[in-house]
């Protein structure tokens, strides 16, 4: 088995050199070759932990500092490039990009993989840049699947990783030429170096935590002193570290404060600490959930945009069933679950019963209130009182406005 991938490595190699190593002509190269010698058909998990373990001495390990991938293993290794195998467990990769060109293949496990563009409207500086960030029709990469990676605004993508684990083979050199900051995205639209190179930031964020371990009554006076004399990237990134340290309730105060002087950071702050938020409540949920369905469910409540999308993206992993029944009776599984915090339902925070799938199933076929509402009263079998009609649009707001739904319904 060991043999697989240095013979994978000295075919991309030859190759490459061949093709006078263009750094443009990388990824194609091994896209091409991964067709050809799938690993997935060759390598299993098995095989790769063996190789970890049995191996008196390994290659150099280039990633085992890093935090992408749960480990990450690397299996041949020249001057010229390197292959890993990033294993994952939970994991939900950020909107990021590569400062690298190459290739990844699913080895074993699925996940649910979303592209985006990104226009730039204003340059902050060469670390941040503003504008509008477009997602690209979601797709499910199942094992053998093979995508490109372009370095630098060619590739951005996500993944919400399905297998318990996943595998991915990635090929790829070591940097690409390009001269710019490899930046992480954040919807709706902002582009950041987030490990920004001024130690003074780094400084500012270890003392932002001790603050709030030792005397959180003053930290946010701190933090609106600090921020009156810094750079703008400095100062946004410096808030979303408080907004970290801090409760829901008080990162709402601490925006509101900050807006009386910083209008724009405030208002890009509520927006990512708003998708933040959403996130983080989708994720949670993904710790009491095994069943390989419900996690596929969550993952496209988290990354699919509009119940179009979401029904397509169901439709092409579950074919033959209806996809809004499909969802239903995920929602109806997700809410039998026990909640995660003292207060809740449920799993799902809300109490699932026939009348909300009632209405979810009217939002998830694009039915406007009115329908869902006369939907309802006829489920009900009941002409419904004007109080009822009232909750019902009030249910709508909330399911459309939630934490959970408020993606895959807009």
């Amino acid at each position: 088995m060991p043999n697989f991938f240095d013979e994978l490595g000295a075919l991309v190699e030859a190759t490459w050199v061949r093709a006078n190593a263009k750094e443009a002509d990388f990824p194609k190269i091994c896209t091409d070759i991964l067709a050809r010698r799938p690993p997935s058909e060759d390598v299993g998990i098995d095989d790769v932990i063996r190789l970890g373990f049995g191996s008196e001495r390994l290659v150099r390990q280039i990633d085992a500092d890093s935090d992408f991938g749960q480990p990450a293993i690397t299996l041949f290794a020249n001057g010229l490039f390197y292959i890993s195998v990033l294993f994952w467990m939970d994991a939900t990769t950020g909107i990021h990009e590569h400062g690298f060109n190459g290739a990844f293949h699913v080895l074993h496990g699925h996940s649910l993989h979303t592209t985006f563009s990104f226009e730039d409207q204003h340059i902050v500086n060469e670390h941040m840049k503003l504008g509008r960030l477009r997602e690209n029709t979601p797709e499910v990469l199942n094992r053998g699947a093979t995508r490109e990676i372009l370095p630098l605004g060619g590739t951005i993508h996500s993944l919400f990783h399905l297998g318990h684990p996943s595998a991915t083979v990635v090929v790829r050199t070591y940097r690409s030429s390009v001269a710019r900051p490899q930046y992480t995205y954040w919807r709706p639209g902002i582009a950041c170096h987030e490990d920004y190179d001024r130690k003074e930031l780094t400084l500012r964020r270890a003392m932002m935590t001790l603050i709030y371990r030792t005397s959180p009554g003053n930290l946010f006076d701190y933090v609106q002193r600090w921020m009156a004399g810094t750079d703008f990237v400095s100062a946004f990134l410096g808030l979303q570290h408080c907004l970290s340290l801090v409760s829901a309730e008080e990162g709402d105060e601490l925006i509101e404060r900050v807006r009386r002087n910083h209008e724009q950071i405030a208002t890009l702050a509520r927006d990512v600490t708003e998708n933040f938020r959403r996130e983080l409540f989708i994720t949670r949920r993904r710790q009491v959930v095994t069943d390989p369905e419900l996690r596929f469910f969550l993952a496209v409540l988290l990354n699919v945009r509009g119940s179009k999308d979401a029904k397509r993206i169901v439709s092409q992993q579950f074919p033959g069933a209806e996809p809004v029944d499909r969802m239903i009776e995920w929602t109806r599984a997700l809410g039998k679950l026990p909640p995660m915090d003292a207060g809740e339902d449920s799993a799902l925070g809300v109490q699932v019963d026939d009348l909300l799938l009632g209405v979810l199933r009217g939002l998830l076929t694009g039915a406007p209130d009115g329908d869902v509402i006369g939907n309802a009263e006829r489920s009900l079998g009941r002409r419904i009182s004007e109080r009822d009609r009232s909750d019902l649009r009030a249910l709508c707001g909330a399911l459309r406005g939630s934490e959970l739904f408020r993606y895959v319904l807009s």
